[in-house]
């Protein structure tokens, strides 16, 4: 079976969609999973202008402020995460949690090959078309470059089912 699964996730509800089959397989043989969320880029000169409109960049903030505006999409991804792998170490399975704001692909790939990943899981939202051509496909780049098999689960047209952990929050 698979020893380590990376599990990449964006947040929402539609990404959540791996984790139920992700906990199947967690359930008949525990391991670890990494749990990644790879952040959007934060503009943080323009953040601290709308904190402080005297402000031109972030640095210009007074210490606390800066601190506070640099980590705290950091801490609710972090929170998010958490949520799941609490979840998740119910199975039996050892959580890792791992939080980038690069580029998505890459950072999947990266961290699937730093902790050595059998497994890589993720959703795909199934763009097609214009849409896949303008949004691109972390899923399908992913693919062709990954160093392990991967487990993609098509995200269901129309209602989605709830979120996969009670405190668990769209980022």
């Amino acid at each position: 079976m698979y020893n380590c699964i990376l599990v990449s996730l964006d947040g929402s509800r539609v990404s959540e969609t791996v984790l139920p089959e992700v906990e199947k397989l967690l359930k008949a043989h525990p391991g670890k999973v990494v749990l990644l969320r790879v952040g959007p880029q934060v503009d943080l000169d323009a953040a601290a202008h709308e904190m402080e409109p005297d402000a031109e960049r972030a640095s210009d903030l007074p210490g606390d402020e800066y601190e506070l505006l640099s980590n705290a999409t950091e801490l609710e991804i972090r929170r998010y995460l958490e949520a799941i792998a609490e979840r998740l170490s119910l199975t039996g399975a050892q959580p890792i949690i791992e939080v980038s704001f690069n580029k998505p692909a890459d950072e999947i790939l990266f961290f699937a090959r730093h902790y050595g990943a059998d497994l890589i899981a993720m959703a795909t939202h199934g763009r097609s078309g214009i849409d896949r051509l303008l949004h691109g496909s972390v899923a399908e780049h992913v693919l062709r470059h990954a160093p392990c098999p991967m487990l993609l689960v098509r995200a269901p047209e129309g209602m989605l089912p709830p979120r996969f952990a009670a405190k668990a929050e769209a980022l």
